[in-house]
């Protein structure tokens, strides 16, 4: 029940946090607050520990502050911007954001588990392979990673990359989904139709506009 609750709560990435942010503190600056969180923001412990009265000096700070909220805003805008740009000029980049991005479509400890124990070495491995092979040949930084593998596998480690980049491409798009969504809840982005995939998990989405938008914009910049 826990882990549910998290990944409801961080389920979007950036858009995410600010929404969980405007839960507990009144540093909204659209009118989207229930009254639900009203009484969220106002509920303090009796017997508060040293870390939840800085966390209380911060939440007051930043309720005060219009400046901060403002910044906030932004930062939770460009962060939505900088993944939907990943999503139509670099489909093949699934990073942190995507990660956590898509809690709603897979289980927080199915993506610590993927992570610690493929990703993370892969990328430690492939680095420092390629490390090692410009400091023989530096005159190949442009293209290191293809002219680094042997040839005997070039063309089997050709097809995993390319399965891995379309893999990729979708963790992308549905991060993208993610983020809309959580930023429609917000108030940040227009209304459109956001299809429920699952019936068991609530994360799960899909919204066609956006679909058709990522891809006109990925076939133009491909063109271009």
């Amino acid at each position: 029940e826990r882990e549910e609750n998290m990944t409801i709560f961080v389920t979007g990435g950036t858009f995410a946090l600010y929404s969980l942010l405007c839960r507990h503190a009144k540093i909204a600056l659209l009118p989207n607050q229930q009254i639900e969180d009203r009484d969220l923001s106002a509920y303090k412990l009796n017997l508060p520990s040293q870390q939840l009265k800085r966390a209380l000096k911060v939440k007051e700070f930043l309720e005060r502050s219009r400046v901060a909220k403002i910044t906030l805003l932004i930062v939770a805008i460009l962060g939505t911007c900088m993944v939907i740009g990943d999503g139509i000029l670099t489909p093949a980049i699934s990073g942190t954001e995507a990660l956590f991005a898509d809690l709603g479509h897979f289980s927080v400890r199915s993506i610590q588990i993927a992570f610690s124990s493929v990703v993370y070495p892969a990328l430690l491995f492939a680095y420092i392979g390629q490390a090692s092979y410009l400091t023989i040949h530096p005159e190949d930084v442009m293209s290191s990673f293809y002219n680094s593998i042997p040839r005997p596998v070039y063309w089997p480690m050709f097809v995993v990359v390319v399965i891995a980049a379309i893999i990729a491409s979708q963790a992308m798009i549905s991060a993208i989904f993610t983020v809309v969504k959580q930023s429609m809840a917000l108030g940040c982005f227009p209304r459109v139709k956001v299809v429920h995939t699952s019936s068991k998990v609530s994360g799960q989405v899909y919204i066609p506009e956006m679909n058709w938008i990522l891809m006109i914009a990925c076939i133009m910049v491909t063109a271009a």
